[in-house]
């Protein structure tokens, strides 16, 4: 659908990923992704956004994907910032596509200024280092980051099993 609409993954470089945006190539460089797990059930990814004009400050956007309940709870309650009827419809949505058998997913969003990205990340290096606990505390440091988010919607997807699984289920 996105390559339709006229966005599409070209490669990666060794910083991040070239994407071709309505006939323009941009590299966006990714700062930090924060895995899955069956805890966690989210994945997160940071990625800067350049200034818009030569000098301007970088801005980090974080990307999330996760279960529809996890991205909810994390959604920003501030008036305005999620619209009701999109909450509403994509929920249902969500809902109709679980019933027919797929496998869902919510994807969100933050927008971060620089100063922020650059407190949190301090945090995220000092838990990444970390020798004793390094998942708990890389798991409050990603927590503490994945809030506030503005939900994109909402994704279904058949879920493929491996050979002889489904008739095993049967």
């Amino acid at each position: 659908t996105a390559r339709d609409v006229g966005f599409s993954f070209v490669g990666k470089t060794k910083k991040g990923l070239i994407i071709e945006m309505q006939g323009i190539q941009k590299e966006f460089e990714i700062l930090n992704i924060l895995e899955f797990n069956s805890s966690r059930k989210r994945m997160s990814c940071i990625v800067k956004i350049p200034g818009l004009n030569p000098g301007d400050e970088p801005r980090a956007l974080l990307i999330c994907k996760g279960a529809d309940s996890i991205i909810y709870s994390r959604l920003s309650r501030q008036n305005g910032s999620n619209s009701e009827a999109i909450l509403e419809k994509t929920a249902l949505h969500l809902e109709q596509y679980a019933t027919e058998g797929l496998r869902t997913l919510c994807i969100a969003q933050r927008e971060l200024s620089w100063s922020e990205y650059e407190k949190w990340n301090e945090k995220y290096d000092i838990a990444a280092a970390s020798l004793a606990n390094r998942e708990d505390e890389l798991e409050v440091v990603a927590d503490s980051i994945e809030r506030e988010l503005i939900l994109l919607g909402g994704t279904a997807i058949e879920d493929r099993l491996q050979d002889g699984v489904p008739d095993c289920i049967e």
